[in-house]
C-alpha cells in the first residue's frame, strides 16, 4: 500500500504521520497496490511445488484480510515479498532433473559401444554432463573438465539426437550443440589468420560471421572476427550490402556472410560493391576497383612478322642524312631512338590486342540464346534487389535454372563439334593447339617483389667497392675506338630480346650504313666520355624462379656445398645451373603387367598429358622414345625458344644417337623425333636431350612417372606398329611353350634321370656365358653324365671284360683319370700350379662341372686339361700294344 500524500510505503492517507486537514484526501479509500499475479503453465506435480503452490495461496489470502491495516512488522513485509516472488514473469529453475530419469540410458550406452566411433563420453557420462551444465550459459569450464574434444562431442550429441524420444531431452541436447560450436571456435584461428601479413594484403572468405558493421545482427562469430581484425591493424571493406540471398519457409533471407579485410596502409585505396550477378549462385559477385587513376599502360609488341623492312630501311636512311654528329650524348641518343619509332611506326604494326570490351571475342560455344538468358537473370536479380519478395526470388531462381540449362546445352554441342573436327588427318601440333586454348592455358607470369629486386639490383651493382691498384703498363689516355667492322661482327653474333625501348634485334640489324656509323659515333662518345644516357639506367627485371632449390652462388661454391652422396641435390642443381633459361619438360615411361604408358610434364605451365599405348609388344625403351616424340609434338605447339627434354631412360637417347649417326636400323619413333628436331632448328628453336637418374626424388620426374602410371586407366590411347625386333620375346616365349611342351612329353619315357634334377628347360642354357665351342661342350656334356668311352664304361656296357687301366691297375673312369693316374702326373701337377687349386676342388669340379665357380672361372682351362688327359691315355695305349 502507498500513501498519495507522502508517497511512501507502509501506510493509507488516513493514517498518514503528517497533519492534513483536506477531508476528502482523509475519507479516500484504501488502494490495493498488489500486483496482478501472473500465473505460468503448472509446474509438474512433484512434493515441492505442490507445498510452495499451497504457501503462496495461504499467505495471498492472509495478506489480502489484512490489507487496511498499518503495520510495520518485518516478518509479515518479508513474508508477502515471499508470496509475490514467483509472479515476477521469470521462469522457476528446476532443481531438479526428472526428465533425464525418463531417458533408457542402458540404450544410450549400447548405442555408443555398437555405432563403431569412437566418442569421448560413455552412457553414464553423458548422464551426468547434461546434469552439470542444466541452466549453466558458459559451459566451457564443465566441458574441458570431461574432454577437449569439442568436435567429436559435437558429432556424438547429434548421433545421440534421434535415439531419444523425449522432446525436452533433445532440445536441451541441441541447446549445447550450439554452444559447443560457439566453444569451438577459437580467437586462434583468427589470429593466425591475420597474423601471416601486415601490409599490402587483401583476405577475402564466406567467413559466415555477422556484425552490425557488415551485416544485419551481430552473433559470436562475428563479434571475435571484429575483434581481432581491429587488433591486427584491418578494416572491412563491405558497405552493408547483402552478399547472398536464399529462401527459408515462405520468406527470404538476405545476409552478408562474405566479407572483404585489407590491411590499414590500403584502407582508401579500394572501391566495394555488389555487382547485378550471381553466375546462378546464392552469393552475389563482389567486385572490389582500386582508386589509384595512375593506371599501367598496357605492353605493346610489334609484329615483327608483318614488317616492311625494305621501307623501314630507306626512312631511316633518308632521315640520317645530314645528321648532326653532337658531343651530347643525351641529345644523340634521343633523335637515334626517335628517328627508329618513326620508321617502325610507319613499317612495323603492333600486335592487336583488344582492350574494347564491346570487342571481346567470346567463346564459340556462346550464342545470342545465351546472352538473352543471362540478361534475364540479371534483370531478375536487380528485380529482387529492390523489392526482395518471395515472388521475385522464385522468379530469379527460374531464371538461373533457365540459363544453367541452355549454357550446359551449348558447352556439350560445342564438345561434339570440336571432338568431330579432330581426325587422322590433323597435325598433333595443331590438336595441342586447340586443347591448350580450350582448357585456357597461359604462359605464367612471375612477378618479382621490390624488396627482392632491390637487394638483387644492390647485389649485381654495390654503392661502393673496395680499389685495387692495377699493375699494369698498358696507357689508356689514348684509347682505341670501336671500328665499323667490329659493329657489324658483333651485330651478327648477338641476337637478343628487346629491352625497354622496345627497340628488337631485327630492328637493329636491318639498319642502313649511314645508321650503324651514327651508333657508332655514340657507342665511341660514351666509352670516351664515360657518360651513358638515363635510359641505360633503367632495369628491367623477369623473375624466373627454381622450384625446390637452394640458392647457388657460384658452380664452385655449389659443388663444396653439395655432398655426394646426395644424387637428388645434385641432379636439381645440374639442371638448374646448366639449363636456367630453359624451358624443361620432364617425360617417363611406364610397362607394367596391365599394359604400357607414357606421359610428360612441363614445369613452366604445370601442364601434363598422359598416353595409353595400346600395342603390349613395343618395349620399355619404344614407350620412352614414344614419350619424348608426343613432347616434341607438344613443343612445336607452343611459342617456346629454348627447351631441354629430361629423360630418365638412357637406352632410348643411345638409340637416338645411333640412329641420327646411321649406325644402324633405328625404330620409327626414334626417327620421328629427329625429324621434329630438325624442324624446331630451322624455326629458330632450340631443342636438347638431356638424361637424369631415376627415382632419385627430382620433382618433374616424379611428376611424369606418376602421370605415367595413372595414364593405364585415363590415358589418351595411342595406336603404335610395332618394330619388327619387338615380335623376337613373343616368337622367343612361343617357341619356349612348345619346346616345354615337347620336354614333358618325352621325359616320360626317355631322360628319368635328367628330369629328376631339372624340373624344366631352362630359358637360358647355361653355357650361354661361356665362351666354349662345340667340341668343348661336347666334353662338359659327357663328363656330367660320365658318359665317356673308358674302361670302366666299356666294362659296364659290355664291350670290355676288364675294368682296370693298363698303367696303374685300377678302375679307370674319369675319375682315376684326372685324379690318380700315373699317365698325368706331371701335367696334373701343372695344372694345380696353374689354376692354385686343390685335389678336394678338383674332385668338386668334376661332379659340379656345370655349376661350380672354379669351373665357370677357368672352364677353358678345364675342359682342355681333360681333353689332353684323354689324348695322353690314348698315345699310352697305343705305344703298350
Amino acid at each position: 500500500m502507498t500513501c498519495f500524500i507522502c508517497k511512501k510505503d507502509g501506510h493509507v492517507a488516513s493514517k498518514c504521520p503528517e497533519n492534513i486537514n483536506d477531508t476528502n484526501v482523509l475519507n479516500q479509500k484504501t488502494l490495493d497496490t498488489t500486483e496482478t499475479p501472473i500465473f505460468k503453465r503448472p509446474h509438474p506435480p512433484t512434493e515441492s511445488s505442490t507445498t510452495t503452490d499451497f504457501m503462496e495461496s495461504e499467505t495471498t489470502k492472509e495478506n489480502n484480510e489484512n490489507s487496511d491495516e498499518d503495520t510495520d512488522d518485518k516478518s509479515s513485509q518479508s513474508s508477502l515479498d515471499e508470496a509475490y516472488k514467483p509472479k515476477s514473469g521469470k521462469k522457476l529453475k528446476k532443481k531438479n532433473h526428472n526428465d533425464l530419469a525418463l531417458i533408457d540410458w542402458d540404450l544410450v550406452e549400447n548405442f555408443t559401444s555398437i555405432s563403431g566411433k569412437t566418442y569421448p563420453l560413455s552412457g553414464k557420462q553423458v548422464k551426468e554432463y547434461l546434469t552439470h551444465t542444466y541452466g549453466i550459459k558458459d559451459i566451457s569450464e564443465i566441458t574441458y573438465n570431461y574432454t577437449e574434444e569439442i568436435l567429436a562431442l559435437i558429432e556424438m550429441f547429434n548421433d545421440l539426437i534421434p535415439i531419444i524420444s523425449h522432446r525436452s531431452v533433445k532440445n536441451r541436447l541441441s541447446r549445447i550443440v550450439g554452444k559447443l560450436k560457439l566453444l569451438s571456435l577459437s580467437v586462434e584461428d583468427y589470429r593466425e589468420l591475420f597474423s601471416y601479413f601486415s601490409q599490402k594484403t587483401l583476405i577475402l572468405g564466406d567467413f559466415n560471421a555477422h556484425h552490425t558493421a557488415w551485416s544485419y545482427t551481430t552473433d559470436t562469430r562475428g563479434r571475435l572476427l571484429s575483434d581481432t581484425s581491429i587488433n591486427h591493424n584491418y578494416v572491412f571493406l563491405n558497405n552493408g550490402h547483402f552478399t547472398r540471398c536464399a529462401k527459408f519457409n515462405d520468406s527470404t533471407i538476405c545476409t552478408s556472410p562474405d566479407i572483404s579485410f585489407c590491411s590499414a596502409d590500403l584502407s582508401l585505396d579500394f572501391d566495394w560493391n555488389i555487382t547485378n550477378e550471381s553466375l546462378g549462385s546464392d552469393h552475389l559477385i563482389i567486385s572490389i576497383k582500386t582508386l589509384d587513376s595512375t593506371q599501367n599502360s598496357p605492353e605493346l609488341k610489334r609484329n615483327i612478322k608483318q614488317a616492311n623492312w625494305v621501307e623501314y630501311t630507306k626512312h631511316i636512311e633518308s632521315s640520317c642524312e645530314g645528321i648532326d654528329y653532337g658531343n651530347d650524348i643525351q641529345s644523340n641518343y634521343d633523335k637515334f631512338i626517335r628517328i627508329i619509332e618513326e620508321s617502325a611506326n610507319k613499317n612495323i604494326p603492333y600486335i592487336k590486342t583488344s582492350f574494347n570490351p564491346n570487342k571481346f571475342k567470346p567463346k564459340p560455344w556462346w550464342n545470342p540464346d545465351l546472352s538473352k538468358a543471362v540478361a534475364e537473370r540479371r534483370l531478375s536479380l536487380k528485380n529482387f534487389r529492390k523489392l526482395r519478395t518471395v515472388e521475385n526470388y522464385l522468379i530469379y531462381k527460374e531464371k538461373v535454372v533457365i540459363a544453367r540449362k541452355l549454357i550446359r546445352l551449348a558447352k556439350r554441342n560445342s564438345w561434339q563439334r570440336f571432338c568431330d573436327s579432330i581426325d587422322c588427318n590433323m597435325a598433333s601440333s595443331e590438336v595441342w593447339r586447340k586443347l591448350r586454348w580450350l582448357k585456357g592455358y597461359r604462359n605464367p607470369v612471375n612477378y618479382l617483389s621490390e624488396s627482392t629486386a632491390v637487394s638483387f639490383v644492390t647485389e649485381l651493382t654495390p654503392d661502393s667497392v673496395s680499389f685495387q691498384p692495377l699493375n699494369s703498363s698498358i696507357d689508356n689516355s689514348n684509347p682505341l675506338f670501336f671500328s665499323f667492322s667490329e659493329l657489324n661482327l658483333i651485330l651478327k653474333r648477338v641476337d637478343t630480346s628487346a629491352g625497354l625501348d622496345s627497340i628488337t634485334y631485327s630492328m637493329i640489324s636491318h639498319l642502313p650504313d649511314n645508321a650503324k656509323k651514327y651508333l657508332l659515333h655514340i657507342f665511341n662518345t660514351i666509352y670516351r666520355t664515360g657518360e651513358i644516357p638515363y635510359q641505360w639506367r633503367r632495369i628491367k627485371l623477369i623473375a624466373i624462379p627454381k622450384r625446390d632449390t637452394e640458392k647457388v652462388n657460384t658452380i664452385n661454391e655449389s659443388k663444396a656445398q653439395l655432398p655426394i652422396h646426395d644424387l637428388k641435390r645434385l641432379t636439381e642443381d645440374m639442371i638448374d645451373i646448366q639449363f636456367s633459361d630453359y624451358i624443361k619438360i620432364y617425360t617417363d615411361g611406364s610397362k607394367t603387367r596391365d599394359g604400357s604408358s607414357c606421359a610428360f610434364y612441363d614445369t613452366a605451365t604445370d601442364f601434363g598429358a598422359k598416353f595409353l599405348i595400346e600395342n603390349s609388344c613395343i618395349p620399355i625403351m619404344g614407350v620412352e622414345l614414344i614419350a619424348i616424340k608426343e613432347a616434341m609434338h607438344y613443343i612445336e605447339s607452343t611459342s617456346y625458344h629454348k627447351i631441354v627434354i629430361l629423360t630418365d631412360s638412357k637406352s632410348s637417347l643411345q638409340h637416338l644417337l645411333r640412329s641420327a649417326r646411321g649406325g644402324c636400323v633405328g625404330r620409327n619413333e626414334a626417327y620421328l623425333v629427329i625429324k621434329c628436331i630438325y624442324r624446331l632448328i630451322r624455326n629458330g628453336v632450340e631443342v636438347r636431350l638431356q638424361w637424369i637418374p631415376s627415382h632419385v626424388g627430382v620433382r618433374g620426374n616424379e611428376v611424369a612417372d606418376s602421370l605415367a602410371s595413372k595414364a593405364l586407366r585415363n590415358g589418351i590411347p595411342l595406336d603404335i606398329t610395332p618394330h619388327y625386333t619387338d615380335y623376337f620375346p613373343k616368337i622367343k616365349n612361343e617357341n619356349y611353350l612348345k619346346f616345354k611342351c615337347y620336354f614333358s612329353e618325352c621325359s616320360q619315357n626317355r631322360g628319368l634321370w635328367y628330369r629328376s634334377i631339372v624340373d624344366e628347360p631352362p630359358r637360358i642354357p647355361w653355357f650361354a656365358s661361356r665362351n666354349l665351342n662345340r667340341k668343348y661342350l661336347t666334353i662338359c656334356f659327357r663328363t656330367r653324365t660320365y658318359h665317356i668311352p673308358l674302361n670302366k664304361f666299356n666294362f659296364t656296357m659290355k664291350k670290355r671284360d676288364d675294368p682296370n687301366c693298363k698303367r696303374c691297375e685300377r678302375e679307370e673312369d674319369l675319375l682315376h683319370l684326372v685324379l690318380e693316374c700315373k699317365i698325368n702326373e706331371q701335367p696334373r701337377l701343372d695344372f694345380l700350379n696353374e689354376t692354385r687349386c686343390s685335389r678336394g676342388e678338383l674332385l668338386f669340379s668334376l661332379h659340379q662341372i656345370l655349376s661350380s665357380n672354379f669351373t665357370a672361372e677357368h672352364s677353358g682351362r678345364f675342359v682342355s686339361f681333360i681333353i689332353d688327359s684323354l689324348n695322353r691315355r690314348s698315345d699310352y695305349y697305343k705305344n703298350a700294344h
